[in-house]
């Protein structure tokens, strides 16, 4: 042997060696073999590497057999080994020794290391806002972290108990690596909040490895009313003529559109209907004119309470004074 140390998987060489018929008598066509064996007794039962025919050998002949290369399987088990020739294995010659028909040398088999599963990223997180769709989806990498060959990939996924699921899909590339695993996520009616499953990815020979996907729904932007003016006071004199009216700008200090924008009046005192009030636009930015009416009112304070609000919410409650 040119080593006396190989891995699985790999070549090793072996030098030419000669088969000699012994006897006085001539020997027919027989065939012969290379074995792997876990000790030094080379039998048929052993780990056959590869094979030769010899047609005949006539007594006292000899017949030289090339060197060459054998493959150490890669199911091999590592550690101490013998590679030995086996001539004659099936016995197909009668002979007056069979005992010296096989020949052996050590040689140390190393077993490759097995199959890991590699992932990049490891994290895989999706941002939804309800009613705007299904986020993007999430690509992962897997490769060999290990020795040999992965392969026969596979994934599945799981849910706990109580949790939403079917939202998340998965799908693999290839089912050997290098493999892309795309991951998407289908809001649908997956309700606000944070959402978890587990996804098991498994190969021969490798275990698993666990993702844990998340899904995060949040809720859609909304507007925020926002007013310039917190208080009004309205001054009229005492003969019944109106005071000027105010101004009050309102913006949105939030997201997404503020619209549906309306104003309610509750009075505070018996006297009722003597505050107006008027609305630019129903969307904002707009400008609610506050105003009054001081006919037929005694002299004295007057308050009421606006409600500006949006799609029948109140979200601004004030209280003009007059």
């Amino acid at each position: 042997m040119s080593a006396s140390s190989v891995g699985v998987g790999a070549e090793i060489d072996y030098g030419a060696f000669a088969v000699r018929n012994q006897g006085g008598v001539g020997a027919g066509a027989f065939d012969s073999g290379l074995y792997l064996s876990a000790d030094s007794t080379i039998t048929a039962d052993d780990t056959r590497l590869t094979g030769f025919s010899i047609d005949a050998l006539g007594a006292g002949e000899e017949m030289v057999r090339p060197a060459g290369a054998i493959t150490i399987p890669g199911e091999a088990s590592g550690g101490e080994m013998f590679v030995g020739v086996l001539v004659d294995e099936v016995d197909a010659v009668r002979e007056s020794d069979e005992s010296n028909n096989a020949r052996s040398v050590p040689v140390t088999v190393t077993a490759a290391d097995p199959p890991a599963i590699g992932l990049a990223p490891t994290v895989a997180v999706f941002d939804a806002v309800e009613g705007e769709g299904d986020p993007d989806d999430q690509v992962i990498t897997i490769t060999n972290e290990g020795g040999g060959t992965l392969s026969g990939l596979a994934v599945t996924i799981a849910y706990g108990n109580g949790a939403p699921e079917g939202w998340l899909t998965a799908s693999l590339s290839a089912t050997e690596a290098p493999a892309v695993l795309t991951l998407s996520a289908s809001v649908g009616s997956v309700p606000e909040g944070e959402h978890m499953a587990w996804l098991h990815i498994s190969a021969d020979g490798a275990g698993d490895r666990v993702l844990n996907p998340r899904l995060v729904v949040s809720p859609p932007p909304s507007p925020v009313i926002a007013l310039s003016e917190r208080r009004l006071l309205l001054t009229a004199p005492a003969d019944g003529s109106g005071p000027p009216s105010q101004d009050v700008q309102i913006e949105n200090s939030g997201q997404a559109t503020l619209s549906g924008l309306a104003v309610g009046v509750t009075y505070l005192d018996p006297e009722e209907g003597w505050l107006t009030s008027l609305l630019s636009d129903t969307e904002a930015p707009a400008t609610l004119t506050v105003g009054a009416d001081a006919d037929g009112l005694d002299p004295g304070a007057y308050f009421a309470q606006l409600e500006v609000s949006r799609r029948s919410r109140m979200v601004w409650p004030q209280r003009p004074s007059m």
